[in-house]
C-alpha cells in the first residue's frame, strides 16, 4: 500500500504493480496525522503486523524488510526498528495490537511517542545507511557525488 499525499498526481503515473493507493488529504497536518489517516482508510485487522516505511531512503532494499519480518517472526517482541549507525527510525513493524494507537495518531509526531511508550517491547535491525535520505535536490547530487 501507498500512502500519497502533496504531489500525488505526479507520483500515480509512476505506479506499477499491484499496489493499493490511498490518497491522503491532510498529508499537510504531519506523518501522525497521515498514518492515521491510512489506519482508518483500511482493514489491517488480518496481519499480525504492520511495517510502516518512508519513501526517501534511498539504500531500502528487500532485505530490511526481510530482516524485520524475520526478527518479528522470532516472537520476542512486538515492535521491531530498524537501527542506523546513529539513532533509530524507520522502516519500522509495528504488532497489529498497536493498530489502535495508530489509528489514533496526530499531527507530526509519528509513531516515535509509541515505541518510546513501549521501549520494553522494541527490537531492532541494523539499516547501516538507514539515516541517508532525500529530501531536497542537494541530497540527490550529494547522493551521487
Amino acid at each position: 500500500m501507498v500512502a500519497l499525499g502533496a504531489h500525488h498526481s505526479i507520483i500515480l503515473p509512476t505506479l506499477t504493480g499491484n499496489i493499493s493507493i490511498l490518497k491522503i488529504k491532510n498529508w499537510n497536518e504531519g506523518m501522525g496525522a497521515t498514518m492515521s489517516n491510512c489506519f482508518n482508510q483500511f482493514s489491517f485487522e488480518a496481519y499480525q503486523g504492520i511495517i510502516i516505511s518512508v519513501c526517501d531512503q534511498p539504500y531500502i532494499s528487500e532485505d530490511v524488510f526481510s530482516d524485520l519480518i524475520h526478527r518479528f517472526e522470532m516472537g520476542r517482541k512486538t515492535i521491531i526498528v530498524s537501527k542506523y549507525d546513529n539513532g533509530m527510525g524507520p522502516p519500522t513493524l509495528f504488532s497489529n495490537t498497536y493498530l489502535p494507537k495508530l489509528k489514533i495518531l496526530k499531527g507530526d509526531v509519528g509513531a516515535k511517542s509509541l515505541i518510546r511508550q513501549n521501549m520494553t517491547e522494541v527490537d531492532s535491525i541494523l539499516f547501516e545507511k538507514g539515516t541517508i535520505d532525500i529530501d531536497q535536490i542537494e541530497d540527490i547530487q550529494k547522493l551521487q557525488s
